[in-house]
């Protein structure tokens, strides 16, 4: 019997870049964890990664800074956008656990705190039974 292979697709078209970075994405952890709200999340992920390589490029070529026609310094438009483009990519990874700092959320400092709360809520248990200490 052949194991059936599960293939991810975006949920909309993307163009040639943004499918080579949710290929990317979708392969940061097992098919079998990705649900549609995932996807979704991982397609704008996609489409924002290859947005900010682009403006990257143009700015490049255009510089951070630009010159208005009165020979005024101002900051190039794009590189607050780049920016803004940034933190919602940041935004996704976080929401998508991704990160390396959340691959282990879940694990021993929530054990630990879980486990203390647990043996406080005994012990003030106790106490409320214990005719001496009430």
């Amino acid at each position: 019997m052949q194991a059936t292979r599960l293939v991810l697709k975006p949920t909309r078209h993307l163009e040639p870049r943004a499918r080579q970075i949710f290929a990317m994405i979708i392969s940061m952890r097992p098919a079998t964890l990705w649900g549609a709200y995932d996807l979704q999340l991982a397609t704008d992920l996609a489409e924002i990664n290859a947005q900010i390589e682009w403006t990257q490029e143009v700015l490049a070529v255009e510089g951070d800074v630009l010159t208005t026609r009165l020979g005024t310094p101002i900051i190039n438009p794009r590189a607050t956008h780049c920016g803004n483009l940034k933190r919602q990519a940041v935004t996704f990874v976080r929401a998508l656990g991704l990160s390396a700092g959340q691959r282990h959320l879940g694990d021993e400092p929530s054990r630990k705190r879980a486990g203390q709360q647990l043996e406080l809520q005994m012990t003030s248990l106790n106490a409320e039974s214990d005719p001496l200490l009430a």
